[in-house]
């Protein structure tokens, strides 16, 4: 049945109201973070408390950026880089700059441009 949590999680995106309409809802949702067996499960949990509270989840999702899934680290790294506070460190970042994996090139990319890092235009290359 995860196909069904990973669906479910992906209309809570698209209708982000819904997490002040059913109770327990985010905390749920946290559970689904730390404990799914389905590694894209976490990364779909990891991208709507991203959305909703990246802030508050930012030690959690900074945990995550170095879990050896690329699914989890890529999703947690995106959730940081997209809060209107940027929780990712440049040292996470250049440790993760030599990664061949899209899921961390892009994230990585992104901050990059977000943060204007100079001296990059051989990495993007």
């Amino acid at each position: 049945f995860w196909s069904i949590r990973e669906n479910a999680l992906g209309h809570l995106q698209s209708v982000p109201e819904l997490k002040t309409k059913i109770p327990g809802l985010e905390e749920l949702v946290y559970d689904l973070v730390e404990n799914d067996p389905k590694n894209s499960v976490r990364s779909a949990a990891i991208d709507v408390l991203g959305l909703w509270e990246p802030e508050k989840y930012a030690t959690t999702f900074k945990r995550l950026a170095n879990n050896p899934s690329y699914l989890i680290a890529g999703a947690a790294l995106m959730a940081m880089i997209q809060a209107e506070e940027n929780t990712v460190d440049a040292e996470l970042i250049e440790s993760l700059a030599g990664n061949q994996n899209f899921r961390i090139v892009i994230p990585v990319a992104e901050d990059y441009l977000k943060e204007n890092v100079t001296g990059k235009r051989e990495w993007f290359d």
